[in-house]
């Protein structure tokens, strides 16, 4: 099981808190499970990295889904973190694969021209067990730069966000790492925008790269007085579907599609989008669903 581990530090001086996270092993794994091209990989892995970053920034994991969808040729990303801190995610089109740029650029690919114009929506459990949902135009296209706008914008945490990726020579993910900086409105919009900037420019993914580990004192570069706060989170890649869950997702198409289930009297597949297992629910347990169904409209 793919395990990395989220790490946090603040600043005594600024006030300034930073999270971040090494997860190689867990983009990796979703590499693998949904053999992933160049670019795709580079989608999902930034998606999931965020998705980790902010769900743990609060301290106390709560469910959390981040979906992306676009006009471009990703069409469709989705990633959720539950309380255990399990993590899973895919991407509707998960063989695109473009050339990357000069890795000595700030960001060695963008991928806005595959993920064109859309919306991203981020849904978290709240203490009293009810969710809220927000949803932002895209407007980068970069997936991390979209998420920062959507903490900056919608929840009004000034927030940096960057997730960079590298690869082998032959597209295998080398490594993975993202970061976020967050701050008080009042106190640190320019220290942030400083930050940013630099991030921009590529000094972030030139640390990364040029750090055999990326820990504290790397990010020290960044911010000098950076002291850790507790002890690291473990995140898991960890898909959460089951029999009794495809059973659920069966019964939502109505009386009418499991009607016609029925008559075919063949054995039905659901395949998970998550981690690519498939599930075979035979034709009396359709029968079941079915009846369970009518029951339940009547």
């Amino acid at each position: 099981m793919a395990e990395s581990h989220c790490l946090f530090a603040v600043s005594p001086e600024t006030g300034l808190s930073v999270v971040w996270l090494d997860s190689t092993r867990l983009c990796r794994e979703a590499q693998f499970l949904h053999r992933l091209g160049r670019t795709s990989c580079i989608a999902l892995s930034r998606q999931l990295t965020s998705t980790a970053l902010v769900a743990l920034s609060q301290k106390k994991p709560r469910h959390m889904s981040i979906q992306v969808v676009c006009n471009g040729k990703l069409g469709q990303i989705f990633c959720d973190i539950n309380e255990d801190c399990h993590l899973r995610g895919y991407v509707k089109e998960p063989k695109i694969d473009l050339p990357l740029a000069n890795d000595a650029s700030p960001r060695a690919q963008e991928i806005s021209p595959v993920v064109g114009d859309g919306k991203l929506s981020v849904i978290r459990s709240l203490e009293n067990g009810e969710f809220n949902q927000g949803t932002i135009e895209l407007e980068s296209g970069e997936i991390d730069g979209d998420v920062e706008n959507f903490l900056s914008r919608s929840e009004q945490i000034p927030s940096v966000l960057r997730c960079e990726n590298f690869f082998d020579g032959d597209d295998t993910l080398k490594r993975s790492v993202g970061v976020l900086f967050q701050g008080l409105p009042e106190k640190r919009e320019s220290l942030l925008n400083e930050i940013r900037q630099r991030v921009h420019q590529g000094e972030l993914r030139q640390l990364i790269e040029n750090s055999s580990m990326f820990d504290l004192e790397a990010l020290k570069q960044f911010v000098p007085d950076l002291k850790p706060t507790h002890e690291s989170i473990p995140v898991q890649w960890k898909c959460r579907c089951s029999y009794a869950g495809v059973l659920s997702a069966l019964q939502m198409l109505g009386s009418v599609d499991l009607a016609e289930m029925i008559d075919e009297k063949k054995p039905a597949t659901v395949d998970c989008e998550f981690c690519g297992k498939s599930w075979m629910v035979e034709p009396s347990e359709i029968e079941r669903v079915f009846l369970s169904t009518i029951k339940d409209a009547n």
